[in-house]
């Protein structure tokens, strides 16, 4: 309706947003979990000698492979290493980067620590921590929600059936969205508590 406030739609999305963020960052960090993925060091921003305050994805620096449960990262440049070296130490990924040879192949080797039961439990909790950063934001929607029927509602802009009718909507999306957090967190959780059998 002209002028109303509640926006179901974009409340919806801000919702789905919040899940599909929830469920991308999770299984991301689950799937590297122990494996030796060249994804882990997608973050590392290297910076560049000449203009240190300005810093670079690594991959314009070196690549990035993996062998025998390791990361291998070559360098283009060997006069690099010592930055990506850096860089990646910088990112606290909790990973330990050694030179290989003499240094001058400008190759570094990072191995993959195995999961043990404190990392597991570690990783448990970051997970925990994701979902519940999701459940809060759709929480935050939903109670916008309300605040924009009530303004709607006191504005004489919806009526009271109506506006019961909007509210029990975006309340029934929140559950489902919430619902849907909780089924993908237990899922997860059962993967990596499943982890320390095999």
């Amino acid at each position: 309706m002209p002028g109303e406030n509640y926006d179901e739609k974009a409340l919806t999305a801000n919702m789905q947003r919040a899940v599909q963020r929830c469920k991308e960052t999770a299984t991301q960090m689950v799937g590297m979990h122990g494996r030796a993925d060249p994804g882990l060091l997608d973050s590392v921003k290297v910076a560049y000698p000449s203009d240190p305050n300005a810093t670079y994805p690594l991959r314009e620096f070196a690549s990035v492979g993996t062998r025998d449960g390791a990361l291998l990262v070559t360098c283009y440049d060997k006069d690099m290493v010592k930055h990506v070296e850096r860089a990646i130490h910088l990112a606290n990924l909790g990973l330990t980067p050694q030179t290989m040879g003499s240094g001058d192949e400008g190759i570094l080797k990072i191995p993959i620590p195995r999961p043990t039961a404190e990392t597991r439990t570690q990783l448990l909790k970051d997970v925990n921590r994701i979902c519940e950063n999701a459940r809060v934001s759709i929480r935050a929607a939903r109670h916008t929600a309300q605040k924009q029927i009530k303004r709607d509602t006191d504005s004489k802009i919806v009526g009271t059936s109506e506006a019961a009718k909007e509210q029990k909507k975006m309340d029934e999306e929140a559950k489902a969205r919430q619902k849907e957090v909780e089924d993908f967190y237990n899922g997860l959780k059962r993967k990596i508590e499943s982890e320390r059998d095999t």
